[in-house]
């Protein structure tokens, strides 16, 4: 978080997304209930979420290594079990990467959804020594959890079963338990940064209060613009015509994707409420904007049922119960919009500048 630099603060933002910046003094109650947040931010709320993230890696790495002992319907099933779990977890922790954990030169690969298939075959059938080490110096779209969840979920190239598949090579098992060893390792690296921004917020002045607050208000908004143009968006085929796009689609071979998108919904929940239910944005939002809280409570139960409602694969649901998605849609669309409309105003936040205006 770069606590002594303030401006280090702001850099975890992408480009031309939303750009905010604290506003002046004179507001003592609302800088003081910041500066208690920022300082209580590590205990709360970045510690406890990425030791969720980083026990659930380790659960998995461990699954994978039981079944590279005996690969059997059992052994697979408790891997993809786990899978699931520990993905639900890292898209839960999704809306706090933000500034250090952003900038993290492997975090993009943690979770990247474009899965080079071929490649991953080609490493499988060759010679190569497979192992973390192999993991941890292939390109991105050959490790992370969705490489994990290719192995684990999807028929191979040639049409075999994941349990056939896996039981036919040695070394498809072992390239699978390499991918999760590499994921534990990274977890645990995204862990000690997350530890460290909280020491660092522990001691945050009222400035740099201001702008880690100014961060979180980022992160609601942008996780809640995703849910919709990325989550929805794109099996919707909002940008092709009303053709459904399979590219981008995360979580389809474990047909995951409503359920990563219920554990995003909850990060930002993180945010807003708190991890107690009642210290998060919200508790600020009280000192001057309270009629505003119950606006934003029923824009977020508004998403929460919209998600609740889908069923099946995602795709195939944008296909067959089209209205019962577009619902979802307009719905995470109208909690970012109550998200930008509310938050500036009751926090005191300035300057936003988004790309997904005027979609």
């Amino acid at each position: 978080m770069g606590m002594t630099r303030s401006a280090a603060l702001v850099a975890g933002l992408a480009p031309g997304l939303l750009v905010l910046s604290g506003c002046g003094g004179g507001h003592g109650a609302l800088d003081g209930a910041k500066t208690d947040y920022a300082q209580s931010f590590g205990d709360t709320t970045l510690t406890p979420t990425f030791t969720d993230v980083r026990n659930e890696g380790r659960a998995l790495d461990d699954t994978l290594d039981v079944l590279e002992a005996a690969v059997d319907a059992s052994t697979l099933g408790s891997a993809q079990a786990q899978w699931r779990v520990a993905h639900t977890e890292w898209s839960r922790s999704e809306a706090l990467l933000f500034d250090r954990l952003d900038d993290l030169f492997f975090i993009f690969q943690v979770d990247e959804v474009d899965v080079d298939t071929a490649a991953v075959e080609a490493v499988i059938a060759g010679a190569t020594t497979i192992d973390v080490d192999l993991i941890l110096n292939s390109g991105t779209q050959l490790k992370g959890f969705h490489v994990l969840e290719y192995l684990l979920f999807s028929d191979d190239l040639g049409g075999a079963t994941p349990l056939a598949a896996l039981q036919a090579s040695p070394r498809r098992v072992a390239y699978a338990a390499s991918v999760a060893e590499e994921l534990e390792l990274r977890l645990d690296e995204v862990l000690t940064v997350a530890q460290s921004l909280g020491l660092e917020a522990s001691v945050a002045t009222t400035r740099e209060a201001r702008l880690l607050v100014d961060q979180v208000v980022n992160q609601v908004i942008l996780r809640a613009e995703q849910i919709a143009d990325q989550g929805l968006g794109r099996p919707l085929g909002m940008t092709s015509g009303g053709e459904p796009q399979e590219v981008g689609v995360e979580s389809p071979w474990a047909e995951h994707s409503i359920q990563d998108m219920e554990a995003e919904l909850a990060g930002i929940r993180l945010l807003w409420r708190g991890a107690d239910g009642d210290s998060g944005l919200a508790s600020m939002m009280r000192l001057r904007e309270p009629e505003s809280i119950e606006r934003v409570e029923s824009s977020v139960r508004g998403l929460e049922y919209a998600l609740a409602l889908l069923e099946g694969p995602l795709l195939t649901a944008a296909e067959n119960d089209r209205p019962t998605v577009l619902d979802a849609f307009d719905s995470a669309k109208n909690l970012a919009q109550t998200f930008r409309v509310v938050l500036p105003r009751g926090l005191l936040v300035t300057g936003f500048a988004s790309p997904f205006d005027g979609d």
